[in-house]
């Protein structure tokens, strides 16, 4: 799986199935999520949008996502929202701050994803090496990751059944 966003829900769907998923590793999706970022022809195709200050702020372009209603990409959408001062912790990625460049907001962020916080997940750098591990992955691979996924959806339930009970109890 190829992430197009910061949280996709189904990817939690398919790792709740306990379907073993192969995902770029942090390297990889940190020069993706970047280029999206800079490139205003790409920024149009609304990827990896949550972190964006537009779609936080209800711009136009997050209620109609088409291209004459977004922000004219050569005026780089990711801009510093004049109201903010330098240093101060915003829930959105932030163009122009010189002690923090835009690729070290991007790794900052991403290691909150699921896609690095769920456990059993299998990381390629690239195509070749996801090729290589498609080739030597086999079946006992397969039900050892299913195993340990199940183990963790399993535990997920159970802490989810709980809250609900206590909630549920205290009305």
């Amino acid at each position: 799986m190829i992430p197009w966003n910061f949280c996709i829900t189904t990817f939690i769907e398919i790792y709740r199935l306990a379907v073993p998923i192969f995902v770029p590793d942090a390297k990889w999706m940190h020069a993706l999520v970047w280029r999206y970022f800079y490139r205003g022809e790409l920024q149009q195709i609304n990827r990896f949008t949550e972190l964006r200050y537009e779609w936080q702020s209800s711009a136009n372009c997050h209620f109609h996502p088409l291209p004459r209603d977004c922000p004219d990409p050569e005026n780089n959408l990711v801009r510093r929202p004049p109201s903010l001062r330098t240093g101060e912790r915003v829930p959105w990625l932030q163009a122009g701050i010189p002690e923090l460049p835009m690729s070290q907001q991007i790794r900052k962020w991403w290691i909150y994803t699921d896609y690095m916080k769920m456990p059993h997940l299998m990381y390629f750098t690239g195509i070749v090496n996801l090729m290589e591990q498609a080739l030597h992955f086999t079946y006992e691979d397969a039900a050892d990751v299913v195993k340990k996924m199940q183990k963790v959806n399993q535990e997920a339930l159970r802490t989810s059944t709980d809250y609900y009970k206590a909630m549920l109890s205290a009305l």
